[in-house]
């Protein structure tokens, strides 16, 4: 029965390989899964700090412009207030025309201030 004998140790065989290469194969996707958690992991982290510099610039952004928006708050009122100013300065002027234009003015102006030594 040696025929047999031998049939039976070829299936064994068959078994045997068919088994190593089940572990082979299974240690083979074990290894993947475990390469694809990695890399996974990897993305979402890298996600994740690309959202927060995402998140940085953004908030750079909006503060920039909120300093911008400042800015031109600021230049707008110096200008108000320098034109302010300008009318302020017109208007004295307009005042002090006004008062040096007033009849006999410059006589008291003058009779305020120290009369000249007569020699």
């Amino acid at each position: 029965g040696g025929m047999k004998e031998a049939w039976q140790q070829h299936s064994e065989d068959v078994k045997r390989v068919r088994k190593d290469a089940n572990a082979d194969a299974r240690r083979e996707v074990d290894a993947l899964s475990a390469q694809l958690t990695e890399v996974r992991s990897e993305r979402d982290a890298l996600l994740s700090s690309e959202g927060e510099a995402r998140a940085a610039v953004e908030g750079l952004r909006a503060t920039a412009s909120e300093l911008r928006s400042e800015r031109d708050a600021l230049i707008a009122s110096t200008k108000a207030s320098r034109s302010e100013l300008d009318a302020l300065c017109k208007q004295l002027e307009g005042i002090r025309g006004e008062r040096d234009a007033l009849p006999g003015n410059q006589s008291a102006a003058a009779s305020e201030r120290e009369p000249p030594p007569n020699h």
